[in-house]
C-alpha cells in the first residue's frame, strides 16, 4: 500500500506541476480577452518588447497610463499559482490591494484588478 501510495502522489505531483489556467479579461481596458497560462511565469503589462527577457504575455494599455510597463506577473510554483504586484498603480486580489512584489495564491475563479482599469479572472484548467 505504501508504495502504491507513493506513486499516486507522483503522478499527482506532476500533474499539478504541468496543469494550465486561463486568464480572462471581464471588465474595462481589454473586455472578452482570454489568454491562456501553461508556462511558469506570465507576465502582465503595457510594454511589448523583441526581448524575451522583457516581454509581456499579456499586453493592456490604457489611455491614463495607469498600467505599468510591467505591472504584474503569475507564477506557477509547485502546482499552485501566484500573483505577484510590480506596479505603481496597484494590483488588487478580491478586495485586498497587494503590496509591491507580495505573492498572493490564485484559486480558481479569483479575480483581481490592475491599475483599476481591467477586471481580470483566473481560471484552473
Amino acid at each position: 500500500l505504501g508504495e502504491r501510495h507513493k506513486a499516486a502522489s507522483a503522478v499527482s505531483k506532476a500533474e499539478a506541476a504541468s496543469r494550465k489556467a486561463l486568464v480572462k479579461i471581464v471588465d474595462g481596458v481589454g473586455r472578452g480577452k482570454e489568454f491562456t497560462v501553461d508556462g511558469d511565469v506570465f507576465r502582465i503589462g503595457s510594454a511589448s518588447s523583441d526581448k524575451p527577457e522583457e516581454r509581456n504575455d499579456l499586453i493592456l494599455s490604457d489611455s491614463a497610463a495607469a498600467i505599468s510597463r510591467y505591472h504584474c506577473s503569475i507564477i506557477r510554483r509547485d502546482g499552485r499559482f501566484y500573483l505577484i504586484d510590480s506596479s505603481m498603480n496597484g494590483t488588487r486580489l478580491g478586495a485586498t490591494r497587494l503590496e509591491r512584489g507580495e505573492h498572493e495564491r490564485l484559486k480558481d475563479g479569483a479575480e483581481f484588478v490592475i491599475a483599476d482599469v481591467s477586471r481580470l479572472r483566473f481560471f484552473l484548467m
